[in-house]
């Protein structure tokens, strides 16, 4: 459910706070278990070297204090039962040698790790990509079509963002280093001094408070970005179209970019992308300023110490030192979550589909019907009521979006229209596309017509009255070897041989599937899938008519169903409905909206 529809069920402003803020988190840990589990000992070895390198430069920067505090004291050191003077020249080389070795060695360690994550988080959100691409019985939040119908916003939102995903994922990837930079630090504090590190513990409440802010800010921003958006790019498409019509007199004229640049949707467009881009600097800020008072507190508490005589300069001097060290990773750790939060929703766009297939639907007991609202521009022949769906009786589906893997929800869509979100997810599962892509080798071994032999196929299909017409073994082998040398009637027989034997419950026929064949021979497979729910899947572009005996159709825009008509009446209103889809226009959002400042 989406975080609109939540505040349309009545939940107060704490409640939806509450709801996105475990969403946030659900989407975090969705992402680092994937990401763990993707490359597990490359992320294993990643974390390794972050740690190899934190230790190095701690056990250096122990060793300088260590050696500078003995200096001031005169005291000397024993190491590996050798006594060291630290007042010599030569051993305080030695020890500057292997302290800058050591924060050398550290440096190169830790640059590795970066390039690591760097190549890590590319080839992950690849991954991710891949993943939406390969999904099958995918139901998006948004339904939307985009791309001239062939897929959803959600997805193509998630498939143009690759360099979204890479942000916080390599962001993510860095939290190792900045923990494991805060962790040593604090420890040496809390050695040198208990009590201030107490004290500044009390500072980062508000400090994480603060930050909690600006990152839900970010969030909450992302559902509104995309209609500010929407409404500055509807707003500046009318100026452009005004100012270029120049068949009409505008006294005007040339104040209509002024007029749009000081207009209300450009002014919320600003402040939506400034609160998207600033969000990384104010967390900066934040910390920053507690660090300011946190220094100055320290200071006067620190240099009494010193001056007192009770503390070692050198450890003030340390920890000073590690404070700043802290510091630094506790920004690093806060901008991370806030670039997190700033490509949220394509993270979230990417989980919320790939785990959106039902593994197990079970069988469908739905009652589906085909159902419009009613719209403020007619249709022909739309009947004003809802028409049942029944098992066996074939029903016209024509919408601008074309059958494939991205957009088979649409189809389960038109017939749910009036059906809870969790009924269209239950027939979406226990779909098929009826299409010529199940005569590809891959999706024919997958339904198992490839394990058939003559006398099997034959035994399984006896008595049926598509016996005679359904393919034989050796064209479906031929269809594994070389499809290319099928014709279309073959091919078309394959797909509804596929549909037949399956255990789909609601099949949907591509209409040049049946186009390929007689109609004596399409009302016999069609009247083999009597206990199904059957879909026939046009467009309506050039729509003239139903081929497979359908009494109904149900008409779509690309959000919707606009009509239900009779069939007769079919042709009529799809001319209609592509006259409302081209007013409507093609215009798709674009990620370019997303700057990837710093």
């Amino acid at each position: 459910m989406s975080e609109t529809s939540t505040a349309s069920h009545g939940l107060t402003g704490q409640q939806l706070v509450r709801r996105r803020t475990q969403r946030y988190i659900e989407t975090l840990r969705w992402l680092i278990t994937n990401l763990v589990l993707f490359r597990p000992l490359q992320v294993a070895l990643l974390v390794g070297l972050v740690t190899v390198g934190r230790s190095l430069q701690a056990a250096a920067f122990a060793g300088l204090i260590w050696f500078f505090s003995s200096a001031q004291t005169n005291t000397a050191l024993v190491v590996l039962g050798l006594s060291v003077d630290t007042r010599d020249g030569a051993w305080m080389a030695l020890m500057l040698t292997v302290v800058a070795a050591a924060m050398v060695t550290a440096t190169f360690v830790i640059y590795l790790s970066a390039r690591m994550s760097f190549y890590l988080s590319t080839a992950f959100a690849e991954k991710i990509v891949e993943s939406v691409l390969n999904l099958e019985g995918g139901y998006p939040t948004r339904t939307g079509l985009e791309r001239n119908g062939s897929i959803s916003k959600q997805v193509l939102d998630v498939t143009n963002g690759k360099q979204m995903m890479f942000r916080p994922i390599n962001v993510l990837l860095t939290l190792p280093r900045h923990i494991l930079l805060v962790i040593p630090a604090v420890v040496g504090m809390i050695w040198i001094a208990g009590e201030v590190v107490a004290f500044l513990a009390l500072l980062v409440i508000p400090a994480a408070a603060l930050n909690y802010i600006i990152s839900h800010r970010v969030v909450a921003v992302q559902k509104s970005r995309k209609e500010v958006n929407r409404a500055f790019r509807k707003a500046m498409h009318e100026t452009l179209d005004t100012i270029g019509d120049e068949n009409t007199v505008i006294a005007d004229r040339p104040a209509l970019a002024q007029n749009l640049i000081e207009s209300d949707s450009n002014r919320a467009s600003i402040e939506v992308f400034s609160s998207y881009i600033l969000s990384p600097r104010q967390s900066e800020f934040v910390s920053n300023v507690l660090a300011a008072v946190a220094v100055a507190a320290i200071g006067f508490y620190l240099g009494y110490e010193a001056l007192s005589g009770v503390m070692p300069l050198a450890q003030v001097i340390g920890f000073f030192v590690m404070l700043r060290v802290t510091i630094s990773g506790l920004t690093g750790t806060t901008i991370a979550l806030t670039t997190y939060a700033r490509f949220y929703g394509v993270l979230r766009s990417a989980y919320e589909y790939l785990t959106s297939p039902l593994k197990d639907p079970g069988r469908f007991f739905g009652k589906p019907v085909l159902h419009a609202a009613k719209q403020a521009n007619h249709v022909p022949g739309a009947l004003g009521k809802d028409v049942p769906v029944q098992r066996g009786v074939p029903v016209a589906i024509i919408a601008p979006a074309k059958l494939n893997r991205y957009t088979q929800y649409f189809f389960a869509l038109a017939l749910t229209q009036r059906s809870r979100q969790t009924t269209r997810e239950k027939l979406n599962a226990t779909a098929l596309r009826c299409t010529a892509a199940l005569a590809e080798p891959d999706r024919l071994a997958e339904n198992g017509l490839l394990s058939f032999t003559e006398d099997t196929l034959e035994a399984r299909l006896a008595g049926t009255a598509i016996a005679e017409i359904a393919p034989t073994i050796e064209i479906i082998r031929q269809a594994a070897d070389d499809g290319d040398g099928l014709d279309g009637r073959d091919i078309a027989r394959i797909a509804l041989l596929t549909a037949y034997l399956s255990k789909a419950e609601y099949i949907i026929i591509g209409f040049r599937v049946l186009a390929a064949l007689p109609d004596a021979e399409i009302r016999l497979w069609l009247a083999a899938l009597t206990d199904r729910f059957i879909a026939i899947a046009y467009r309506p572009r050039g729509f003239d008519g139903c081929i497979g005996g359908e009494a109904h159709a149900v008409l779509l825009d690309k959000e919707r169903a606009v009509a239900v008509v009779e069939s007769q009446n079919a042709a009529d209103a799809a001319r209609a409905v592509t006259a409302i889809l081209k007013s409507d226009g093609n215009e798709t959002e674009s990620l370019d909206d997303e700057m990837d400042e710093e």
